[in-house]
């Protein structure tokens, strides 16, 4: 496994690399969390030796290894922070020499994968999406601030991003930014009358789809894999009755995602 920086849109952004198949797949994680921890064994499984896939764990902005960077959380002008990540991973893609990739974001990374899909159709096999909010309601806004205090994150979460960040105050201010931009994206769309924060990008999805959902989900409500399952044309739902919010390390999922990019 390699961890490298790489120059992109004027930042150092980092990103972890395990396998070198001929099919490469960007993994992007949900709001601060380090890639290398959301997605270790979608690293190890995908990059496996024998494998198909090149597996490329990508910290946006701010985020991750890639915390040094400096990360604006937009809500609309210029555009949204998930944009630029969007933006931010294509060209990291393109700076290490793959102009033809797939795509699997868990939680905001969702989101960013249907931004680079929208933005770069010609660029992207196929994606897959993991614990995603296709829109903002009030309940969204009060789980979040449900857990704006790091305190009451998972102890192993906590940690993880603790060992990336440096210290608990340093997460909780990252953290603290983070939570007050999913609150302004609400209000903002709310006062411009301006419908759901991705819907025309859904619309724009020409590539095959995987929606996961854990049936277990405690962060993000079923209503919102299936309204992104509506609006993604060409997209699958898949409901997992033992899933939680964060990807688990399972064999079975692990296949269904292997499966579903070969198919791309």
């Amino acid at each position: 496994m390699n961890t490298i920086s790489v120059q992109v849109n004027g930042a150092s952004l980092y990103c972890t690399i395990r396998g070198n198949g001929p099919h490469p797949v960007l993994l992007i994680p949900g709001a601060a969390a380090p890639s290398h921890w959301s997605f270790s064994s979608q690293l190890e499984h995908l990059g496996r030796t024998g494998s198909q896939f090149t597996a490329i764990a990508y910290d946006p902005r701010g985020y991750g290894y890639s915390h040094k960077a400096p990360r604006t959380f937009s809500v609309a002008v210029p555009e949204h922070h998930l944009k630029t990540d969007a933006r931010d991973a294509h060209e990291l893609m393109i700076s290490l020499g793959y102009s033809k990739y797939s795509v699997l974001g868990w939680c905001d990374g969702g989101i960013t994968a249907i931004h680079i899909a929208a933005l770069f159709p010609e660029a992207v096999n196929g994606i897959i999406l993991w614990g995603s909010k296709g829109y903002l309601d009030k309940s969204d806004i009060e789980k979040v601030e449900s857990i704006r205090d790091v305190r009451k994150f998972n102890p192993k979460f906590k940690k993880a991003f603790e060992e990336v960040y440096g210290s608990e105050a340093a997460l909780q201010g990252l953290w603290d930014k983070y939570t007050d931009s999913v609150s302004a994206t609400y209000y903002y769309h709310a006062r411009e009358n301006s419908g759901e924060w991705c819907d025309e990008e859904m619309k724009k999805v020409s590539c095959k789809a995987l929606i996961f959902h854990g049936a277990k989900d405690s962060f993000t409500a079923l209503s919102h894999a299936r309204y992104i399952n509506e609006c993604i044309e060409d997209s699958e739902l898949c409901i997992i009755q033992e899933g939680k919010h964060q990807l688990p390390d399972s064999l079975q999922i692990n296949s269904i995602i292997e499966k579903f990019f070969n198919e791309c």
